[in-house]
């Protein structure tokens, strides 16, 4: 039975290589011989099985391996076809049984599907000689069953490396071929394959926005200055789209706006002869003006006090950046009668017709803190002293999330020496079990 496995990224893979014979277990001493030795020499192919298979279809596992009935091979050709099945990515496990009987070969498959819902995308980030369709079909020359993802498998990956190297040679672009994971390291979602041709001059000569019009062209260019001062990246292009780009959107009220991935020419028009030209495509959808919020949750604070911290004024326009202000002016309220630890779920419900928006809040207040210990480190005793009896907010009371905020701005005056500017940390620590909140401030004082 050979068994080739990969299941894992650079994991070794596993191979054992001895022949099985099918069907019933046979004891005799000629049997024994051949399963202890492969078939030695070619054997015409008369026979082709694939079991395990869940979705696909045997003539898919059997195209892919790239054997044909009728035709001559070895043992170590059959190595090889289980080595491209589980290169082309429909396979994580492969293994396979030979029955040899007067020189034809009877084989049998056993597979374990991919599963595309473990796959990532693949990202070819700089590859500007080549349309999308280009790369895709070069790629499905060595892994069939490439359709934009792949498992994070070493086989399937090498494949598709291998795939682009050839690629390239066959255009006479000089460069290297590498690969890198990536995902965010914050939740360690957003998985991609990312290849990249290092070697390459890719210098970006001009960049476009295809579809802008509530932002001028002109002021979404000088905003991606930064795009033009970098070799050309999809990746890097498309992250910055995504975040400075989407950010003068929103301050209009585009709340929907989607960029679409950018598209990368080599040697354009005069002006960009020898460098890269990058279109960002823009879906801008349309600019809605602020229709009013919704509460549900609250009882702490009434939806009037709500709205009042919010600040946002019916029939203006809903400006994404001062949205996310306000919404710091409403945990400010909470904050100001204790509640440490509320939190928004916001949800959007859109008009089209008539360009509006209204925000439902889900609102979770948490529990009600008060005030506990108040510590100041880094000052004279006497100076700390002074300022401690400045500090209005007693143990117990409710905690006051504001005044703390600004209690250093108003009573730090005759308490520093004239001209003293210290570093100051201030830190609050709640205390869950005992609902308290003990104050920080400390100073740290520089030499001149």
């Amino acid at each position: 039975m050979k068994m080739m496995e990969t299941n894992q990224l650079d994991k070794p893979r596993v191979r054992l290589r001895h022949v099985v014979l099918l069907g019933a277990l046979l004891s005799s001493c000629a049997l024994v011989a051949r399963a202890q030795q492969p078939p030695a020499g070619r054997m015409r192919l008369a026979k082709i099985e694939v079991v395990g298979l869940q979705g696909l279809k045997e003539e898919q596992i059997v195209a892919a391996s790239g054997l044909k009935l009728g035709q001559a091979f070895t043992v170590e050709d059959f190595d090889a076809a289980a080595q491209r099945l589980l290169s082309s990515g429909l396979v994580t496990k492969v293994s396979y049984k030979l029955r040899e009987r007067a020189g034809e070969a009877f084989l049998t498959f056993d597979v374990t599907e991919s599963g595309r819902a473990g796959n990532s995308s693949v990202v070819f980030d700089n590859f500007p000689w080549f349309t999308p369709d280009e790369i895709a079909a070069a790629v499905r020359r060595d892994v069939p069953a490439f359709d934009g993802t792949a498992p994070d498998s070493s086989a399937v990956i090498e494949s598709i490396r291998r795939a682009l190297e050839r690629l390239l040679a066959e255009r006479k672009i000089a460069g290297q071929v590498e690969y890198m994971p990536s995902m965010n390291l914050e939740t360690g979602g957003n998985r991609k394959h990312v290849f990249t041709v290092n070697g390459a001059r890719l210098a970006v000569c001009a960049v476009s926005f295809p579809g802008a019009s509530g932002v001028p062209e002109k002021e979404l260019i000088a905003t991606a200055k930064s795009i033009l001062e970098n070799d050309y990246s999809q990746e890097f292009a498309a992250n910055f789209a995504d975040v400075a780009l989407r950010e003068l959107y929103h301050e209009r009220g585009y709340l929907r706006v989607e960029f679409d991935q950018p598209r990368a020419t080599v040697g354009g028009d005069a002006a960009c002869a020898s460098g890269v030209a990058v279109a960002v495509p823009v879906r801008e959808g349309v600019s809605y003006n602020w229709a009013g919020a919704e509460w549900s949750g609250n009882s702490a604070l009434t939806p009037a006090e709500l709205d009042a911290a919010l600040g946002m004024k019916a029939g203006e326009v809903a400006n994404g950046a001062k949205i996310k202000r306000a919404l710091r002016g409403v945990a400010r309220a909470y904050g100001h009668k204790g509640y440490l630890t509320s939190s928004l779920k916001p949800a959007q419900e859109f008009d089209d017709a008539a360009r509006r928006v209204t925000y439902r809040f889900e609102v979770r207040e948490g529990a009600q803190y008060r005030m506990g210990e108040l510590k100041i480190a880094g000052l004279a005793e006497a100076d700390a002293e002074k300022l401690r009896a400045r500090w209005a907010l007693r143990a117990g009371e409710v905690f006051d999330e504001t005044y703390y905020e600004e209690f250093l701005r108003k009573n730090l005056s005759g308490i520093l020496q004239p001209g003293a500017r210290p570093q100051v940390t201030m830190f609050v620590k709640p205390d869950r079990e005992k609902l308290t909140a003990d104050v920080s401030y400390t100073f740290k004082f520089t030499a001149k």
